[in-house]
Formats: structure tokens, sequence, C-alpha cells
């Protein structure tokens, strides 16, 4: 078929401004919902958030199917573990493919604090994240015998923040409870996690079964956070955190630009909050969860932040794993 005299640079045109208008709608999408991220906030339900379309499911004892039970949380619902069933969900935190990844959740210890060990977030067997309680004590799963915090648990003290922060290649883990942290290195001799996450316990089989404990607002981002970002993660929820493609970490960036937490009782005005390309503005915490879906972002110029002092680090201990029992 005959082509009229710029007919081909017309088509190359046109196709050029459609690739552009893809590239525009994706580019904002992956700041956060990559392989190795999932974020579960309970609200009445186990989908994840972070963009994957991956649901959990309940599961109980024999391999049947239970159904999950939601109770009032720190923002809005959270799921509620009594040991007779736990969620699983296929997030595969293969470390070859996720080399850096953070988890972090806010728990509560609902009634007398375990005298058995109990696993909040397991990825099965192996060296992947995971996090068990035992008595006052929390053990973040990794090489050897993982890294061990006691009296990191309080009875009757309500919601606690809690993450692990696990870098292979540096080949370190950090432990974060509270305001408090504690960090030591991953040994050499690795075996690869399963290809899910528990929550509630060590596998399919409910070994390590979680009973009177509350978990809300569950996330799974896949790099490792650094100290001033996991306290604003703590302070200001996942909407205060730069990502890579959008700016740089919050602790490295002058005090024009870096992102602060505006207060709630002044104007959201008077913070410049506008909408518009986050690529090309600082993200602004999140007043609500209405302003967060918005896109709200501030100017540059109009923003200033006090500095975070980084989170105390202090030695770790080791404590025995957990025993699988298939």
């Amino acid at each position: 078929m005959h082509k009229a005299a710029g007919e081909d640079e017309v088509f190359e045109s046109r196709k050029s401004v459609a690739t552009f208008l893809v590239i525009a709608m994706l580019g904002p999408i992956e700041a956060f919902g990559t392989a190795c991220d999932a974020r579960f906030t309970f609200d009445g339900n186990l989908a994840d958030s972070s963009g994957s379309g991956l649901v959990g499911q309940m599961i109980g004892k024999n391999d049947s199917i239970a159904s999950p039970q939601f109770v009032d949380g720190r923002v809005r619902q959270a799921l509620k573990l009594d040991g007779n069933a736990a969620m699983r969900a296929l997030v595969d935190l293969n470390y070859e493919v996720c080399p850096q990844v953070t988890i972090a959740a806010w728990i509560r210890f609902d009634g007398d604090l375990p005298t058995t060990t109990q696993s909040i977030f397991s990825t099965g067997g192996g060296a992947g994240p995971g996090l068990r309680a035992s008595g006052s004590t929390l053990t973040l799963n990794g090489t050897e015998n993982g890294l061990m915090q006691h009296n990191a648990v309080r009875k009757n003290a309500g919601w606690m923040f809690v993450a692990g922060v696990y870098d292979y290649a540096a080949g370190t883990q950090t432990l974060y409870y509270r305001t408090r942290s504690v960090t030591t290195k991953l040994g050499a001799n690795r075996r690869m996690p399963e290809d899910a996450i528990w929550v509630g316990a060590f596998n399919d089989q409910l070994s390590n079964a979680t009973s009177d404990i509350s978990i809300d607002d569950l996330q799974v981002i896949g790099r490792a956070l650094s100290p001033g970002e996991i306290n604003s993660l703590r302070v200001s929820g996942i909407e205060s955190i730069c990502f890579p493609d959008v700016c740089k970490d919050p602790t490295e960036l002058p005090s024009a630009v870096a992102p602060q937490m505006p207060n709630v009782g002044a104007d959201r005005a008077r913070a410049g909050a506008v909408s518009g390309d986050i690529g090309s503005k600082v993200p602004m915490p999140a007043v609500g969860a209405d302003w967060a879906r918005a896109g709200a972002t501030a100017p540059p110029g109009e923003v200033t932040i006090e500095s975070t002092e980084p989170l105390p680090i202090i030695e770790g201990t080791q404590s025995p794993a957990p025993q699988r029992q298939d």
C-alpha cells in the first residue's frame, strides 16, 4: 500500500506521543508497588493495597479455610490473631530478588504475654524476614538464631511499632521497637525463605501460632529504610517516605526541601498543599488517607522541618530459632 509523503513521520510522531502518555500514567505508580512490596491495612479485608492485586487468605488447622477476625485497630481496623488461624499471602521475599527489605507494623498484646514462641510474621523456613515473640522478648528472624531483644514487650502497653530492616548485600539486620533499635550482622550461612508470608503462624501447619495479638498496617517495603525514614514511618506513616524514584533519603535532604508533618490544626493551604505531578515535587506526609490518595504535595521552597536525631543503636544478642513442625 502506497503511503503519502510524510506519513511515516506522522505515524512515528503519534507513536511517540502515545508512548509518552503511557509512561506518564505509569510513572507515579512505581513509587510504591514492586515485586518486593506489600501493604495490608486489615480494614475489613486481607487485600494488599500496594498495587500488586494480591489478597491474603486465612488458613486454619488441617489446611482448612478460616474467616478473619477484625477488631478496632490503631487506625480503623486490625487483624485479630487467636492461635487457630493465620493469614498467608503469596509474597515472595527471595533475597536474590529482594536483596533489601523492610517489614513494619503496629502490634498489640491483648492478654498475658506469650509463654511460648509465637510467630507474628514469617517467611517460613530459611533466613528470610520474620518476627516472633516469647515472654517480653522480641526476635527478628535471620541467620543463626536471629536477633533477640529482651524486655521489648510490655503488658497492657497498647499499640507498639515494630520494624525489621534486612540488607543482605551489606550483611546486616536491624530490629526497631517503639523508638529504639538494635543491629547485628547476618551470617553467610543463609537458607532461602519460602515463597509466601504468614501472619500469625510460622507456616501452613500453624507452627508457633500466635494468640491474643492484634496487628495493624503491615507493610513490606523493597529496600532498607534508614533510621530517619523508620522514624518518619512510625510518626507520619508510609506517605512520609520518599522513594528512590521520587526523592532522596529524607535524612540527606536540606531542610528547605525535606518533608514535614504539617500541623493538623493549621490549614492545609498554610502548608502549601497542591495537587500535581509527584515526580517533580516533594511528597507531603498524610494528615488523612483522603489527602494521601490525592497526592498532596508542597512547593520545596515553602517547607521546613526540624532535624530528627537517629534512633539509638544498641548491641543485640541471639535467641534459639523456633522449631519447625512439619
